[in-house]
């Protein structure tokens, strides 16, 4: 049986930076997000991706720290529901859920995918390395070209679970600002709808400075925010 007396997530889509977020959770850069969450010794807090987490069913501790990429899917869900994917196990034998997630404007979070997953070394197998030659290869707005082609989408939705076809499946939707507005949206109703243990709901952007929203500013820089490449 899971009994966690404190449960912090750090949610975002995949690239988003939430990594980062969590490493430098304690660090000066980050002193801000710290006290404003209202935890104290964040940095000694033990910390687990959200899946490994989700598939331990006898886990007792006073506090925990969880990253979740609330766009990731196991093979029989979707890619436009955040929240499926095992979120709500993730709350299972939770007393008070603390929430943070990383708001990153659709133009960083295509740079981000491209660099961080597409173009990341790979495993040393011939395959894995001719697509990373490959993707290395191609310009950005080719990437973006290609991965928006309905003939590479029905390829990839074929094999929803396999990396390569989740990032570029990604990439499409990345390109949309309103279709990453409305993963963002979804996300959050599911919060509101399933999370009612949240002490705080923080929304925030960290790109070399923090910066905090309330839901309506989120809304306005969301909606407002042009493509800028």
């Amino acid at each position: 049986m899971r009994q966690i007396e404190q449960l912090l997530i750090v949610a975002g889509p995949t690239a988003s930076g939430k990594s980062t977020i969590v490493e430098k959770m304690a660090t000066p850069a980050l002193s801000r997000l710290a006290t404003r969450i209202g935890l104290s010794d964040i940095e000694s807090w033990p910390r687990m991706v959200a899946h490994h987490y989700a598939a331990l069913d006898d886990l007792k501790l006073d506090r925990l720290l969880v990253h979740y990429d609330f766009v990731w899917r196991p093979p029989d869900s979707s890619i436009e529901r955040p929240g499926g994917n095992g979120a709500l196990t993730l709350l299972e034998g939770v007393r008070e859920v603390t929430l943070v997630t990383l708001w990153t404007p659709p133009e960083r979070l295509e740079r981000q995918l491209i660099a961080g997953k597409l173009r990341a070394a790979l495993p040393r197998t011939p395959m894995l390395i001719l697509k990373a030659g490959f993707f290395r290869f191609l310009p950005g707005f080719v990437l973006r070209r290609l991965a928006a082609t309905a003939a590479l989408q029905r390829v990839c939705g074929r094999a929803p679970e396999r990396l390569l076809s989740h990032h570029l499946r990604l990439l499409a939707i990345y390109s949309s600002a309103q279709s990453v507005a409305a993963l963002y949206r979804r996300w959050f109703e599911f919060c509101d709808l399933h999370v009612p243990q949240a002490r705080r709901h923080l929304i925030v952007e960290f790109d070399n400075k923090l910066k905090f929203y309330s839901r309506d500013e989120w809304e306005h820089r969301a909606t407002s925010g042009g493509r800028t490449t």
